[in-house]
């Protein structure tokens, strides 16, 4: 609790929902998209054209980086004016490290749908290589021992 004294849970869902929401946008959308591709047939179709798979791949993935920044734009801009998170540092760090993280989470997506045949199955795969592995990550299910005196209800 060293960056939060006071104990606001506002400074540390904030952040976390931030990182939910653009893994979730990235890696599940990506993937859903792709199969749906593969599952209707249009792949094909895309693949005989004249451009390389790595520019079909990449025209899909461009819409999914820009709505992504648009969703770190707007929670972050919430997280400052709504929660009064205070922000310090370089905003231009920050969004160079959101790029890499968006990044990284469009190629999970788009090995996921590599991997499924179906929509379904791209969704269920990334929710759970996503969704679970993200709640486990950030302690949802299980909470640090050494701060549960601190948890309290009311």
């Amino acid at each position: 609790m060293f960056f939060n004294p006071s104990l606001r849970s506002a400074f540390m869902f904030v952040p976390g929902t931030m990182g939910v929401l653009l893994m979730l946008i990235s890696a599940m959308m990506t993937s859903i998209s792709i199969a749906r591709e593969k599952e209707l047939g249009t792949m094909e179709v895309l693949l005989v054209s004249p451009l390389k798979p790595l520019q079909i791949v990449v025209g899909k993935v461009i819409p999914y980086v820009g709505i992504a920044f648009i969703d770190a734009t707007t929670i972050i801009l919430a997280a400052k004016y709504i929660f009064l998170l205070p922000i310090h540092g370089s905003l231009y760090l920050l969004f160079g490290e959101l790029l890499i993280f968006v990044i990284l989470s469009l190629s999970l997506g788009i090995l996921i749908s590599t991997i499924s045949s179906t929509q379904q199955v791209a969704m269920l795969i990334s929710f759970f290589c996503v969704d679970v592995a993200v709640d486990l990550a950030i302690g949802i299910y299980f909470p640090n021992r050494e701060h549960a005196d601190i948890i309290t209800i009311s």
